[in-house]
């Protein structure tokens, strides 16, 4: 939202809300739980982490275990816990069997939710915008991937792919929404009586108001969460520690677009373009 001007930054402004790195201090109160030299991921809206240190309360912090790659420590923060808390009971608890219809499949959190939902047995759709992002998103555990774009960029009505990807035509139990307001009615269409619809992002814009009747045809349940909600001290490292051990498992995997931090701006065009795959890493200079 800060990217497409939605909410203006405070200037002087040092971006960054995760990162990792090493410990060179640490409170008393805290170091023998986090002594200098170990390895740590962290989270936190003004980590500032576009920058060589930064000062971070070790209630959002966890310790990163061995084996784990900085790029993995690093996904494993704010997508990683996402798809941990939005595949939880406390979103939806996706199950074998359930339909799960998850948008921009080839986009990082698209990734990472349709591995987990995958991985439990459950039927994964997804929609995409190219061919390569479609073999991309099936790659990740996806069983069908649909276009809601051509090749020359026009936009396609996915609803009825979707619906006949689902099992048996009827529909999705859930469907994961990161678009928004482009693909918000379609998500109506293609639900399920009582099925949930998750937005959680708005990278087409956010949609048009509705009244609660909007919901009532098919007795809908809408969630709008937000990760920092999720994830206060000690439920962070829970479920910071639950999502390192799926990559220890090889139940996620990550894919990386990497940039330097003098691009920094090519990273966010990038972006907001949606011609990146996977996690965006800023890489800082030592």
């Amino acid at each position: 939202m800060v990217q497409r001007g939605l909410i203006p930054p405070s200037l002087p402004l040092v971006p960054g809300m995760e990162g990792v790195g090493i410990i060179e201090a640490s409170g008393s109160k805290v170091a023998d739980s986090y002594p200098v030299g170990a390895r740590v991921a962290y989270m936190a809206f003004n980590a500032k982490s576009y920058g060589q240190y930064a000062a971070i309360s070790a209630g959002a912090a966890a310790l990163v275990p061995e084996g784990i790659s900085w790029e993995d420590a690093t996904g494993a923060m704010m997508q990683g816990l996402t798809a941990h808390y939005l595949l939880d009971k406390d979103v939806f608890q996706v199950k074998k069997g359930d339909n799960v219809l998850i948008h921009a499949g080839a986009g990082g959190m698209g990734q990472l939710l349709t591995q987990v939902a995958s991985y439990r047995g459950a039927n994964v759709v997804t929609t995409v915008s190219t061919a390569s992002k479609a073999e991309l998103s099936k790659a990740n555990g996806a069983n069908i991937a649909v276009r809601y774009s051509d090749d020359a960029g026009n936009a396609k009505d996915w609803v009825q792919d979707a619906l006949a990807a689902s099992t048996d035509g009827k529909g999705f139990e859930v469907v994961y929404d990161s678009v928004g307001k482009s693909t918000w009615n379609g998500d109506k269409e293609v639900l399920k009586a009582r099925g949930r619809l998750v937005l959680y992002g708005d990278s087409s814009g956010s949609p048009d108001p509705v009244s609660p009747g909007w919901f009532a045809g098919k007795s809908l349940t809408f969630s709008r969460p937000v990760l920092f909600h999720y994830v206060p001290p000690g439920e962070f490292q829970t479920r910071a520690k639950e999502v390192f051990e799926w990559i220890q498992k090889g139940i996620i995997k990550f894919e990386y677009t990497k940039f330097l931090l003098v691009d920094a701006s090519k990273a966010h065009e990038a972006m907001l373009a949606r011609k990146t795959t996977g996690k965006v890493l800023i890489e800082i200079p030592q």
